[in-house]
């Protein structure tokens, strides 16, 4: 079996002194809520996981933030993770599962939810801030394709606990 995390960045500033979107920081609300959903991931985590992680300051500073709470340290800040569309991601997929069976991917809207609906073959879900995605392949990675992976869990901040999938569709 392989799993995949996908989580997408925290909420960042709108605007910032470069007037670059690529260097907008978190907010304070960007932070907390980043603590939330990492403290509700801890027991999905595998420890020879590797984050691909866009090189955006505000997804760096979503690992920074997150990572405090996990025994894991291996990350990769991956260029072209920024804006990257679905086949974009795709591609980042086929080149990290030759190095490990659990990846984690740090990244950006529209590209991450869209890849989210492609690899659970569903039509729409969609990924708001500091929202992390729990995916399990029974096959593991090799030949992954639409609605190979199965989703185990989808976490919020505004949560308590995770949210088990109840059905399809259906999140507690």
């Amino acid at each position: 079996m392989a799993r995949l995390i996908l989580i997408r960045h925290a909420q960042a500033e709108h605007s910032n002194l470069s007037g670059c979107d690529f260097d907008r920081a978190l907010t304070q609300k960007g932070r907390k809520d980043i603590r939330k959903t990492a403290e509700l991931l801890c027991p999905f985590i595998i420890e020879d996981s590797i984050c691909l992680c866009s090189s955006a300051r505000r997804a760096e500073q979503t690992w920074q933030h997150a990572c405090v709470n996990w025994s894991l340290n291996q990350v990769q800040y991956e260029p072209s993770l920024y804006e990257a569309d679905m086949n974009g991601l795709i591609s980042c997929m086929i080149i990290a599962q030759r190095h490990s069976s659990n990846l984690m991917l740090i990244g950006h809207n529209p590209g991450l939810s869209l890849f989210l609906c492609w690899i659970l073959g569903r039509k729409a879900m969609h990924m708001k801030t500091s929202t992390a995605a729990i995916l399990d392949f029974d096959s593991g990675f090799n030949g992954f394709h639409a609605g190979s992976a199965s989703l185990t869990a989808f976490i919020t901040p505004k949560a308590d606990t995770y949210s088990p999938v109840l059905g399809v569709g259906e999140f507690v």
